[in-house]
């Protein structure tokens, strides 16, 4: 797919060619991962299928195994209820001395049940206990021989496991649609070209640290796709309770006085700070079409609706369209001619009539009302926010959406399992993201928008953007950031500190909450006509930092290079290294430095990397 021209019917082309396209490169590409791995397929096969075997073989026998234990216990019981029942019944038979015919019964019943009872031990020992033990075995003999063939199945997948790599989604997106380039990561060039070309304004929040963040370009505009997690405080409610006692007097028929107890419990609430953790998925586009338009608009799920509800959406919109237009005469709002898509859409907050038309047009408007009454596969689950050049998708399905390419998905010890996990992270990474990027495809003036002839002024401090060591930071053990006494989640923030031969020294400041407990007293009236006081447990959350220098570097090594030098470049940061945990991917290495040290020579790392010059 080369021409841009046919971006602009997405679900049509999604349906009849990408998906397809798409499912193509995916298997000739892990066709070629198999014949440079020289896995023998028909060999795993023959392995996982003796191993899934002894699997069977090992489900049938334990689910024996649990007939016999069942048995096994309801003997144990039977034996139990029968010495005490039996014993009983003999012995009341003796001292009780019951009248006739209950005695003779007691005399045989109590005898007959010991007698059950002993049977049971003897069947117990004789055959059950033996059969547990024989199935026991047998269960065991399997699980080894299961264990062999999985060992060997994944000695035989070794190789192919071991050559899965970092960006494999995302070098498929762009061979399947070329318009889409994707960079290996965030780099300083694409951020500069966002922040001083299209006036892109980063929010600096200490609250926000980012998981992920993926890059590229779309006919050479600018985008990033990122995920970040933020703590945001809110009340939590705590309760305390306490039960009080009083006593009333009230009299008989006979007019005697007597007491009465009463009983309550009284409760308390209170609320207080406590810190709610949770993450954000937004594609961000940066576009010079409509230069100074800004709206925002939320979903409709209009995807939800029946058509009958769709056709019925002209007349009552259009009803609703001319109010608002007599109610914000006097602000310029012109509702479009097309009241279905203005209902949808609904981006009334539009500031500018002219630009948002020549960015809406016809067939914009037909492509967007499309592709949000469509059923599969989303449909309007997004929001739309245009700021200028700056356009922000947050759609609901890229919020579970796991797009950070990592090769650990791709492992299995079964060659079919394994193309089959590969093939559906794939097919799901490539649609989650397209149908993103659909709305802002829908857009004819942004197709037209291309080729901008940027030149990196080389302005940035840093080699390396402070979001992408927020990534990679967070990818290391949180042991490495974690406050003392830290009972929370934390939030990594980074601050660069100096760049150290191709290589970045970046401050990590963690931010965490210790916690106190504490006791809030709360006077409560009770039923008897008093005041009570009422403690309330809570628990004070209280702000822990901790600052930890990492470096990040980019070696441009593939995951098999940067691997198989391991071991020596270990070796090379060993005086330096503060924690035991180095993160690689996408060509970028990152690992903790020893505290207080805010200096790292890189060039013995680099010689690692014959390829990568200084």
């Amino acid at each position: 797919m080369e021409n841009k021209e046919e971006l602009l019917e997405p679900l049509k082309l999604y349906k009849y060619e990408l998906a397809y396209k798409h499912q193509d490169n995916i298997d000739a590409y892990f066709d070629e991962l198999t014949k440079k791995s020289g896995v023998d397929i028909e060999a795993n096969k023959q392995t996982c299928g003796e191993y899934y075997g002894y699997l069977a073989q090992i489900k049938a026998l334990e689910k024996k195994l649990g007939s016999q234990r069942g048995l096994r216990g309801f003997l144990i019981f039977q034996t139990v209820f029968g010495f005490i029942v039996g014993t009983g019944l003999i012995l009341a038979a003796i001292f009780l001395r019951l009248q006739s015919p209950l005695p003779a019964i007691f005399y045989s019943v109590g005898p007959f049940l010991i007698i059950v009872s002993i049977v049971c031990i003897i069947l117990n020992k004789t055959i059950i206990n033996k059969r547990i033990d024989a199935l026991n075995g047998q269960i065991t003999i399997l699980k080894k021989k299961a264990d062999e063939k999985l060992a060997i199945a994944k000695e035989q997948m070794q190789t192919l496991n071991s050559i899965y790599d970092w960006g494999i989604p995302s070098k498929l997106m762009s061979k399947t649609i070329p318009l889409i380039q994707m960079d290996r990561y965030f780099n300083v060039e694409r951020f500069s070209h966002l922040v001083e070309n299209y006036n892109y304004k980063p929010k600096q929040f200490d609250n926000v640290t980012t998981l992920f963040i993926q890059s590229g370009t779309v006919l050479s505009n600018p985008f990033m796709y990122k995920r970040e997690y933020s703590c945001h405080m809110y009340q939590k409610t705590y309760t305390g309770s306490i039960v009080i006692t009083w006593v009333t007097y009230s009299k008989d028929s006979k007019g005697n006085s007597y007491p009465v107890t009463h009983t309550q419990t009284l409760t308390a609430t209170i609320t207080r700070p406590a810190p709610g953790y949770g993450s954000g998925t937004e594609l961000v586009y940066a576009n010079e079409a409509a230069p100074k338009l800004t709206f925002s608009r939320q979903k409709s799920n209009a995807n939800s609706m029946s058509e009958r509800e769709i056709a019925k959406l002209d007349d009552v919109w259009s009803k609703k369209l001319n109010k608002m237009q007599e109610d914000k005469i006097n602000t310029g709002f012109t509702p479009l001619a097309n009241s279905k898509f203005e209902g949808l859409f609904h981006a009334f907050n539009r500031n500018n009539e002219v630009e948002f038309r020549l960015l809406f047009t016809p067939l914009a408007q037909n492509n967007m009302f499309k592709l949000l009454t469509s059923k599969v596969p989303y449909g309007d689950d997004f929001s739309f926010t245009k700021d200028k050049m700056i356009n922000i998708i947050r759609s609901d399905h890229a919020q579970t959406l796991d797009f950070d390419g990592n090769p650990y998905h791709f492992r299995h010890f079964d060659y079919e399992k394994a193309k089959e996990n590969f093939t559906a992270y794939n097919m799901k990474y490539f649609q989650g993201i397209f149908f993103d990027f659909a709305p802002l495809f829908s857009i004819p003036l942004y197709q037209q928008h291309d080729e901008y002839d940027y030149h990196f002024t080389g302005k940035y401090p840093a080699n390396h953007t402070h979001q992408e060591a927020e990534v990679m930071a967070n990818f290391m053990d949180e042991d490495v950031f974690k406050p003392e006494d830290c009972r929370t989640n934390i939030i990594l923030k980074s601050e660069f500190v100096s760049k150290q031969n191709g290589a970045d020294i970046f401050m990590m400041h963690a931010h965490g909450f210790r916690t106190e407990p504490r006791m809030e007293f709360v006077s409560k009236m009770g039923g008897d006509g008093h005041m009570h006081t009422i403690p309330v447990p809570w628990e004070e959350y209280i702000e822990v930092e901790k600052d930890t220098p990492i470096v990040l570097m980019d070696i441009g090594a593939n995951k098999e290079e940067f691997y198989s030098n391991y071991d020596r470049f270990k070796s090379v940061i060993s005086n330096c290294l503060g924690y035991d945990d180095i993160i690689y991917q996408r060509g970028l290495v990152a690992f903790p430095l020893t505290e207080g040290t805010t200096s790292f020579n890189g060039n013995e790392l680099k010689k690692l990397f014959s390829h990568k010059e200084d």
